[in-house]
């Protein structure tokens, strides 16, 4: 499998291995990256735990740097799961809203229904997120073709049978 392949396509079923490896990759770039800024701008690690203005702005880069190639790691596993690649969408537009609330969060009052919709995503993200962690990351995928490809293990496993 090429890089292009893992990270850029959309298409197609990956296996766990495949999948736990564009997660270790793509986590690996997320905290050079934020190192690499936080140098480039002069903050400290303690910036990172005030949430100043500065370094919200760079977990926002942050999290824009690795969207496609994370989703499209998340939607061929899901794909491998005989699951739609929407789940892994809506994921990553949870994830998204919550990045901002911090850049919209002082518009509104705490309480109040605007308050509880800006909220919001963080009690879907939370159940959707552990699901899909144990949904792509600890199960095996479909064993036969499904709608979306050919199992990736298929060939694996007709070599260990002999």
């Amino acid at each position: 499998m090429t890089y292009e392949r893992l990270f850029l396509r959309f298409s197609g079923r990956i296996s766990r291995q495949y999948f736990w490896f564009g997660i270790v990759v793509l986590t690996l770039v997320e905290i050079n990256f934020l190192l690499f800024m936080y140098y480039l701008l002069g903050l400290s690690a303690s910036d990172f735990w005030k949430e100043t203005r500065t370094s919200q702005l760079v977990m926002l880069c942050t999290f824009m740097l690795v969207l496609v190639p994370g989703l499209a790691v998340t939607i061929k596993r899901l794909h491998d799961r005989g699951l739609s690649g929407w789940w892994g969408g809506l994921l990553y537009l949870l994830q998204f809203q919550i990045m901002l609330q911090p850049f919209l969060g002082g518009i509104f009052r705490a309480g109040t229904v605007e308050w509880i919709f800006l909220n919001l995503p963080v009690f879907l993200f939370v159940p959707l997120a552990i699901w899909l962690f144990i949904e792509l990351g600890f199960m095996r995928g479909q064993r036969k073709r499904n709608r979306y490809g050919d199992d990736p293990l298929m060939g694996l496993e007709a070599l260990a049978n002999g």
